[in-house]
């Protein structure tokens, strides 16, 4: 069924809205995981925010997606306005093209995710000496930190703004905004914490591959090797 609000579950009232029945997205009981997701058609799907989501640049995003095989310029969270003159001062996240991030215009190429059309967690970092994008706990790229940002225009979720485009394809499960840069262990906290509760698999937690037996051999043969010399071994 379609979903008219979402409520912000911090203390800040950033609740999420569409009063408009034909621009709602669609709630999947089980869209992600066993876990609720709003799933956005990509053709005219989204919601506003209420209030400013953001009074400083330096943040920390963390977004619970699934992209659904969408092509070109699509958005999950924006403050995009070109008649209030943001357009290339604007902050946002987002797709583009098969699978490369963007992370406002200033960081247009923020790294390319992998396996796209299964849950993901995609993170990004904007701190003093540089901006950074991670899938599921992995670096995709860094750069330096984002030029200045205007970020007191209307927020959106699913839409570049008030472009009425580059709608998200895909499912949202959940969207975190910090209003400063997490420190890598706060960020791999929020990000762990967000893996076992949606079910998606860290990069950190991947199963290394399996050795052949020859391999193992030769381990074997260089461990011995190394144990009969007498010396100290310091890594």
């Amino acid at each position: 069924f379609v979903v008219n609000s979402v409520t912000d579950l911090s203390r800040h009232r950033h609740h999420a809205t569409q009063p408009k029945a034909d621009a709602r997205p669609t709630l999947i009981p089980d869209g992600m995981g066993d876990k609720p997701a709003l799933n956005f058609g990509g053709t005219g799907q989204f919601m506003e925010i209420a209030g400013q989501v953001l009074a400083d640049p330096l943040c920390t995003i963390v977004c619970v997606v699934r992209d659904d095989r969408g092509s070109g310029h699509r958005t999950l969270i924006s403050n995009w306005s070109g008649r209030d003159g943001n357009s290339t001062s604007s902050l946002f996240l987002g797709l583009t093209a098969e699978n490369t991030v963007r992370f406002s215009d200033a960081f247009g190429s923020a790294g390319e995710v992998s396996d796209r059309a299964k849950p993901f967690i995609l993170s990004a970092v904007n701190g003093q000496d540089s901006a950074s994008v991670f899938q599921n706990g992995q670096l995709l790229k860094s750069a330096s930190q984002l030029p200045k940002r205007r970020l007191d225009t209307s927020w959106v979720i699913g839409q570049q703004g008030n472009i009425d485009g580059e709608f998200w394809k895909g499912r949202v499960a959940e969207i975190r905004v910090y209003d400063r840069a997490l420190k890598d262990r706060e960020r791999r906290s929020v990000e762990m914490q967000l893996a076992e509760h949606y079910g998606i698999l860290m990069n950190s937690q991947k199963t290394a591959p399996q050795m052949d037996i020859q391999t193992l051999a030769l381990a074997s043969l260089c461990h011995v090797l190394m144990n009969s010399n007498e010396f100290l071994f310091i890594d």
